[in-house]
């Protein structure tokens, strides 16, 4: 069978401006674009009855955790400052909506707000400026077309 496998090479982060109407730009110098997970959490119910003395569970809240990624950091850029970029973001400790649209077509979109909780620049002896950057999801993500 021939694998039917989709290259993500294209896909792209947006970040909103806040203003309205809102305005995404693409997110500079990614390396890997994190899209939300549904993390399902568990209940242990296991009582003294339990049908054969195995343990019993049920779905609870589903978590929506953090995104974590890396980016090739320049300080002067839009998307990266302390200006407008993700780390005026952090400092401001506001919340901001997110896109990732895939690089398929018709293009779809998962749309979710989140904090950007970490902005880490880094300079290695041997390397080129990166930035280590977290995002708290703080809602559940909408998966459409553009």
């Amino acid at each position: 069978m021939t694998s039917t496998a989709v290259h993500a090479f294209g896909t792209l982060l947006k970040m909103g401006d806040g203003a309205s109407p809102e305005v995404f730009t693409t997110v500079a110098e990614m390396r890997e674009i994190p899209v939300p997970a549904l993390e399902g959490q568990m209940i242990d119910v296991t009582t003294h009855e339990s049908a054969g003395g195995i343990r019993e569970s049920i779905p609870n809240l589903p978590a929506l955790g953090d995104l974590t990624f890396d980016i090739f950091y320049k300080p002067s850029e839009a998307t990266h400052d302390e200006l407008t970029g993700l780390l005026a973001k952090t400092l401001a400790r506001t919340r901001v909506n997110f896109k990732v649209v895939y690089n398929i077509s018709p293009a779809k979109v998962c749309s979710f707000a989140g904090y950007v909780t970490r902005f880490q620049p880094r300079a290695p002896v041997d390397g080129v400026w990166t930035s280590a950057v977290r995002i708290n999801v703080a809602q559940l993500p909408t998966w459409g077309s553009t």
